[in-house]
């Protein structure tokens, strides 16, 4: 995997345009899921949770997917109360969804599977916070290594709740 720390899918891009013209080659698309995003999302809040480690936050966008149809954007709310399920029962399927991983990874999901305001929770800062680095380049060493970990366990597991990886797309 190659995970790009950017906003836009535009620059991840470059970046790897970038890489491209460095290496010769790079032969990396972006990661699909075979489950559609929307979807599986829009069936957590409709039954009230995620399996496994994951936990729904308190942020999501609902969307009529209708031409030109509602967008319902919820900050601080509980996603689970009688107001969103009116909602998802009018039709309505989620776009964005905060989630949390092991109180280690706060992120928001999106429909197309892209991960935003990615964050390490405080149990993660703690452990990069305990490292005896002296100089800048062994802090930044062990922050990668503690980030890479954390990745390495926490997207495998996000990926098999939609379903694992599709080579092709969504089936």
């Amino acid at each position: 995997w190659l995970v790009v720390d950017t906003a836009t899918a535009s620059r991840a891009e470059a970046f790897i345009d970038l890489l491209r013209e460095c290496l010769g080659t790079l032969p990396v698309v972006p990661l699909q899921v075979a489950e559609s995003p929307d979807a599986v999302m829009t069936e957590w809040l409709k039954e009230g949770g995620v399996p496994g480690a994951i936990q729904i936050g308190d942020e999501c966008e609902l969307r009529d997917l209708m031409e030109d149809g509602a967008i319902v954007r919820v900050r601080r709310e509980d996603l689970f109360s009688d107001e969103i399920r009116v909602h998802l029962e009018a039709g309505k399927r989620v776009m964005r969804l905060a989630l949390t991983w092991e109180e280690r990874v706060s992120f928001l999901l999106d429909e197309k599977f892209q991960l935003k305001r990615l964050r390490f929770q405080d149990a993660v800062l703690d452990e990069a916070g305990d490292v005896g680095a002296e100089t800048v380049a062994e802090r930044f060493d062990a922050d990668f290594a503690i980030m890479t970990g954390e990745f390495s366990r926490f997207l495998p597991e996000l990926i098999t709740l939609f379903g694992g990886e599709e080579k092709d797309g969504f089936s």
